[in-house]
């Protein structure tokens, strides 16, 4: 920074200029010096106005930063919103939700919560984005986010007793994650200790031994990933625990390129091919697990569905031809015919036809709370472009329990954080409790 002068510097002292005739014997009255105008201190204003920009800027970081420890997802304020959701895929009543001012536990549908941000060894300032609960073994978790205090990725934890203790796993090296930058993470389904990383700049990697070790298996996708989704393919198989060996695993990963499936998920090295049809942004993946099985692809062309992992994928609703752009969808377990979705302008709607026909019926009390949400920050902002909420441009998510209920659906509602719960397919609305 460059300083003004200084108000003590000395002024150069003037000289007798030459040709100044020499002072006579007669004594004159001494002259008064001229008037000098006082210096203008306008570089002091420019410090002053320099440091309060600094002092507010610091404020504002700080404010940003500031560590909340909301006992609930509801404790956060108007700012705080959701980042993950992990729900138990065989209990319904046992979900993780990730918030960017907490991290939290429920074993009982939301009547009660645990806050974990801070405990059992995870950082304080924790903002979980990526949470995945192991279907084999429903006390095995894994978290990967970044610290709020500082912006950096904070890698992959893992718990092996449902939240009381977390290992950071290490990252560089041989056998381990090449760094932090873990842009998501997904429990497989073939085998206990079995969990898949995606990795910034380096690709896909698997572990058998719950994180401890880790192979890459995959190159980086063209394209940045969306959403990555392992799964059994049982075919007409009835698989009550859906667990196991029995059935080949697959892979499904979702980029802003389109879908790309894997025929063998446990292979030593995973190779990917694109699936025919599907070559624009991949929004969701929802796939019906239970025999026979069945998967909806929720894309910026429409929806897409198939009856095996590996395709073909017919489409079944069109944007082109008015069929809703869906930023989030979930299928029903009980019925593969039945769909949930997220519209662009956030309104939750269900189809029972396979995602032929949509429409919102029974989601009222939803719909009022996004419209006064959207309508208050409008309002209060003067903004009346649609809102982003971690990273996507929606307020809502909706999520569901495949395995164990046909009929369950949650979904999240950010600024403030609201969850709600279905157990009739969508038709009523119950929100859930607030501690």
């Amino acid at each position: 920074m460059t300083r003004g002068p200084s108000p003590s510097s000395p002024r150069a002292k003037g000289t007798a200029r030459q040709g100044t005739p020499a002072p006579t014997q007669q004594a004159a009255a001494p002259a008064k010096p001229a008037a000098t105008p006082p210096r203008k201190q306008s570089y002091r204003w420019v410090l002053v106005l320099i440091a309060l920009a600094v002092v507010v800027s610091i404020l504002l970081v700080y404010a940003e930063n500031r560590v909340y420890n909301p006992a609930t997802p509801f404790a956060g304020g108007t700012g705080d919103h959701v980042h993950a959701f992990a729900l138990d895929p065989m209990q319904a009543r046992h979900y993780y939700v990730g918030t960017h001012y907490g991290f939290f536990r429920t074993r009982d549908g939301g009547q009660s919560w645990d806050s974990l941000k801070g405990q059992g060894g995870l950082s304080a300032t924790l903002v979980a984005t990526s949470v995945s609960i192991s279907p084999i073994d429903g006390r095995t978790v894994y978290v990967t986010g970044y610290r709020l205090d500082t912006g950096n990725p904070t890698g992959l934890a893992v718990t092996h007793d449902d939240g009381a203790h977390w290992q950071t796993l290490p990252t560089g090296g041989a056998n381990h994650l090449p760094d932090p930058r873990i842009l998501f993470v997904a429990a497989g389904w073939a085998q206990a200790g079995e969990v898949f990383a995606y990795a910034l700049d380096t690709g896909l990697y698997r572990s058998l031994d719950g994180g401890q070790t880790w192979r890459n298996v995959a190159p980086p996708f063209t394209g940045q990933v969306t959403t990555f989704v392992p799964m059994l393919d049982c075919g007409t198989t009835a698989q009550p625990a859906l667990t196991g060996t029995a059935c080949p695993e697959r892979l499904l990963v979702g980029t802003t390129q389109g879908l790309f499936a894997a025929p063998d998920a446990t292979a030593a090295s995973i190779a990917f091919a694109p699936v025919a049809g599907i070559t624009g942004y991949v929004y969701s993946i929802a796939p019906h697990r239970p025999a026979p099985w069945s998967a909806y692809i929720s894309t910026q062309q429409g929806i897409f569905h198939a009856s095996a992992p590996l395709g073909p994928y017919t489409a079944t609703a069109s944007t082109a031809n008015g069929a809703p752009t869906l930023t989030n969808l979930a299928i029903s377990g009980g019925d593969p015919n039945t769909l949930f979705g997220v519209t662009s302008t956030n309104i939750v709607v269900t189809s029972r036809d396979g995602g032929q026909t949509w429409d919102a019926k029974g989601n009222g009390q939803l719909t009022r709370g996004i419209s006064q949400l959207q309508s208050g920050l409008r309002s209060a902002t003067g903004n009346n472009a649609p809102q982003w909420a971690g990273g996507q441009n929606i307020f809502l998510t909706v999520l569901q329990a495949p395995a164990s209920s046909g009929t369950t659906v949650y979904a999240a509602i950010s600024f403030p954080v609201q969850l709600f719960q279905s157990s009739d397919g969508g038709h009523l609305w119950d929100e859930l409790g607030q501690g």
